[in-house]
């Protein structure tokens, strides 16, 4: 956010904390979304400690919660929605490619986040987060405190955002998507995560790393497909999501 407004308002950064005005006019004629305006300002604030940036950021942030209020749809968001007819059809398309018999990586890890958050599948899996499904194991966990898929079909969602308000979650999941889970797991997915991309997936079975194993059994990797657990720095492997979602990835904790 700060390298764009800079970019932007072509002022340098040294130069964002006493440049406010020109900053502010390009904020207001360039940033039409006030959610946009607010995120931009508030890294402005931690940044520069400029107070003008503040008392901007807080009538932007105002505004916002005026239109989350309301509960309406932005035009913004109107120009990128989907129908249900549309959503139902990609993700037909999608899981029809991923029972062909020579589905690749690829086309079962698109097809599996599609049945989890496109809510194609109706009632039977109300809309969560994805991050749900990203902290979510499927072996290895302990099943009191991590979020995990257990071998009746059912997901678990012991870690997430608004657990400590709603407690834990489980749901069945239905037949047709525990089937496909089951062919995930085991012709495709060698980790302990429900969620990992082709080269995570391949860096497990390359290193051989026994996830069942406790941290100072784990075999240590140097593959640029993991990252550093944060808790006891034991290589994983991390997710990139580039055939899906944005390029990201974040170091876990064992």
């Amino acid at each position: 956010m700060l390298a764009r407004a800079a970019r932007g308002s072509g002022i340098a950064p040294a130069d964002l904390a006493s440049q406010t005005d020109a900053v502010l006019l390009w904020v207001a004629e360039h940033l039409s979304a006030p959610a946009t305006r607010r995120t931009t300002l508030a890294a402005l604030v931690v940044f520069t400690g400029n107070d003008a940036y503040r008392t901007t950021m807080l009538a932007n942030a105002a505004q916002v919660q005026v239109q989350y209020a309301k509960n309406v749809t932005s035009p913004e968001q109107k120009e990128h929605l989907l129908s249900y007819e549309e959503v139902v059809a990609i993700h037909t398309e999608l899981v029809a490619a991923a029972n062909r018999p020579t589905a690749s990586h690829e086309d079962m890890f698109k097809g599996l986040t599609l049945y989890l958050v496109s809510g194609a599948l109706g009632d039977a899996l109300p809309p969560r987060r994805l991050k749900d499904y990203d902290d979510m194991k499927i072996r290895a966990y302990d099943t009191k405190s991590d979020s995990h898929i257990d071998g009746r079909g059912v997901a678990h969602f012991r870690a997430y955002k608004t657990v400590n308000t709603h407690g834990p979650q489980s749901i069945r999941l239905s037949p047709q998507l525990t089937k496909f889970l089951r062919k995930w797991t085991t012709q495709y997915n060698e980790t302990v995560w429900l969620l990992v991309n082709a080269a995570a997936n391949a860096s497990a079975l390359m290193h051989g790393v026994d996830w069942s194993a406790s941290c100072s059994e784990g075999a240590a990797s140097t593959c640029c497909a993991v990252s550093t657990c944060r808790t006891c720095s034991r290589r994983l492997p991390r997710i990139d999501w580039k055939h899906w979602w944005p390029t990201w990835a974040r170091a876990r904790t064992c």
